[in-house]
């Protein structure tokens, strides 16, 4: 093969891939090597001489296995992603190249400009764009309902157990007699730090029926503002107080996530999406709490048992696949939103007391209701309080809407039940769900565009505000391409799966795109002086084609956008002449082409 040939296709190809000049080299004598002894095998048995090359590349390995072995060498975690779906795009274009240069004679002199057709490349874009518009007609997922991440995934098995049908009550203090016999749960009460906040032994505790034994716990534990955590195979019972200040560490192994996400966002991805002020807050977002650290693929989590359950649940998230996946959720809580947005009732209320309402709404559709006393009383809203509604049969969430809201109160999920509480804690509870888009929102471009549309389109500043917006509230993340992690109140939750629904509907029932003539990509080359080609590499993507440019920096390669590269590769190009002006070298769609 004549020199020229396989040092201009090992330069593009380098340059395609962005390999460094040491990863080049570490390819250039095996692949120089098999050309040249194979080209001449084939020549002395009379093979053509395009044929030859084409056989020999082959036997190098076809386009998708060349570009796995130079995934290995170029790997970059924070590129990964992007490498996988372009190196073999990059490979081909590449060979076209050669290819073209096959049917020149041997030792002909190149001439002053350069354009080659790019076939292979042109089709491998087509094909991606291909499956794009597949992705919008066809979704990703054949089912789009919302799962969830159980937290008795993560739990000792006896504390997920089923309560049973009927109530168990006793008092505080009678209660780790009752874990023990009942569940096998062995239990110790902080008597001391239970006192301090004026609560008796003597107070009543009620483990509700038809729950795991967790939920029913942090039910009866809320109320006297207690709470739980387990050690070393003991259920410790203790202040609310006491178990926010409780810091234990756990580790974590992130190797698989670290291949498609970087450290940088891993980390922001956790504080973003996991803890909160009051329970479990993060020493870089609060000034006090938590702290997150990595070794290698390891990250070491201190925090509390709230915040470790949510970092769990969000680690797992990470690395499933779902297109709106609850993290950290109860399956209770998916089947009690799809009662209140399925379940119908009619109300007939005149002058009606709230919890004799709550209770005939309960016993009308069989979900489990709960009162939170407490905030309600803070509230001035008591449970004799007078409630009046006429209306015929409506969801029953929407019912709910209009009983509670006069009254500035709200109805989440928690602990199992249906929880009417302030409006004010409502706001305050967020939930983090993963939602996968990567079915219309793949590209960056995209998903930008979406997280706009969702901050733009959902919430309010008085209802389910947003941080990057309002200056508090929920926040989006997004690891991965198409893929977010959204923290906010169940009622923004609603509208966002409302309207990825919405848009989801839209790409599947729209006229189908005709097809499109695919741009024609150039490839030109232009001698010109060291200090106006670096110029013209700021300069050009300003002023032509803007944002139909690949970085060379920061882009990991979008074939469908244009690149530039600047080269010094001595005498062999003075028979280029000087750059004489842009003309046609811009390549198809304006944004092709380069400057090599």
């Amino acid at each position: 093969m004549p020199e020229q040939e396989f040092e201009l296709y090992l330069s593009l190809l380098g340059k395609l891939l962005k390999l460094n000049s040491n990863q080049t080299a570490s390819i250039r004598d095996e692949l120089r090597d098999h050309m040249e002894q194979r080209l001449e095998e084939l020549a002395d048995q009379g093979v053509e001489r395009t044929a030859a090359i084409r056989l020999a590349l082959d036997e190098f390995g076809d386009a998708a296995s060349l570009a796995d072995d130079f995934a290995r060498l170029a790997r970059d975690r924070r590129r990964r992603r992007m490498l996988r779906w372009t190196l073999a795009g990059s490979v081909t274009a590449a060979a076209a190249l050669l290819l073209t240069f096959a049917f020149w004679p041997v030792g002909a002199r190149l001439p002053q400009s350069i354009t080659v057709q790019a076939d292979d490349a042109v089709a491998f874009v087509n094909s991606v764009k291909a499956d794009n518009n597949q992705a919008t007609t066809t979704p990703l997922f054949a089912d789009t309902e919302p799962s969830c991440v159980d937290p008795a995934r993560f739990l000792p098995e006896p504390l997920t157990l089923n309560v049973g049908t009927a109530p168990v009550v006793a008092s505080l203090e009678e209660l780790p007699r009752i874990l023990e016999e009942k569940f096998g749960v062995v239990a110790i009460l902080d008597e001391v730090r239970i006192e301090e906040i004026g609560i008796g032994l003597d107070s009543e505790c009620r483990l509700d029926g038809g729950v795991p034994l967790y939920l029913s716990l942090d039910r009866t534990l809320m109320r006297d503002e207690l709470d739980w955590y387990w050690d070393r195979d003991v259920l410790h019972i203790t202040s609310r107080e006491h178990q926010n200040e409780r810091l234990t560490a756990r580790q974590y192994v992130v190797r698989d996530l670290l291949h498609e996400i970087s450290e940088e966002t891993l980390i922001e991805v956790v504080e973003n999406s996991t803890g909160d002020e009051e329970r479990a807050p993060w020493l870089n977002m609060n000034g006090t709490g938590g702290t997150l650290s990595l070794f290698g693929d390891i990250l070491s989590v201190r925090q509390t048992r709230i915040g470790q359950a949510e970092v769990e649940a969000l680690l797992t998230g990470l690395a499933e696949s779902a297109p709106e996946l609850w993290l950290g959720e109860s399956r209770l809580h998916l089947q009690l939103r799809e009662g209140l947005q399925a379940l119908t009732v009619a109300a007939d209320f005149e002058e009606t007391e709230l919890s004799e309402v709550i209770a005939r709404l309960e016993s009308e559709s069989g979900l489990s209701f709960g009162i939170d006393e407490t905030r309600l009383e803070e509230n001035g809203v008591s449970l004799d309080e007078p409630v009046t509604l006429h209306i015929p049969a409506r969801p029953l969430g929407q019912v709910l809407e209009l009983l509670l809201t006069p009254l500035h109160l709200s109805a989440i999920t928690q602990n199992g039940q249906v929880f009417v509480t302030s409006s004010e804690y409502a706001q305050s509870v967020l939930r983090t769900v993963l939602y996968d888009a990567r079915d219309f929102a793949a590209e960056s471009n995209l998903t930008t565009r979406l997280i706009d549309a969702i901050q733009n389109q959902t919430g309010d500043e008085d209802d389910g505000p947003w941080l990057d917006v309002h200056g508090t509230g929920g926040v989006i993340s997004s690891p991965l391409r198409g893929v977010l992690v959204i923290r906010q109140t169940e009622q923004v939750h609603g509208e966002i799966r409302q309207l990825i629904a919405d848009i989801r509907q839209s790409l599947a029932t729209r006229p189908p795109t005709p097809p499109q003539k695919p741009e024609r990509f150039e490839t030109r080359f232009y001698r010109l002086p060291a200090s106006m080609a670096e110029d013209l590499l700021k300069t050009i993507p300003r002023r032509i084609s803007r944002g139909q440019w690949n970085d060379p920096i920061e882009d990991a390669g979008d074939p469908n956008k244009g690149t530039m590269e600047v080269v010094s590769v001595g005498s062999y190009w003075n028979g280029f002449p000087l750059f004489g002006g842009f003309g046609s070298g811009m390549g198809g769609g304006g944004g092709g082409g380069g400057l090599e």
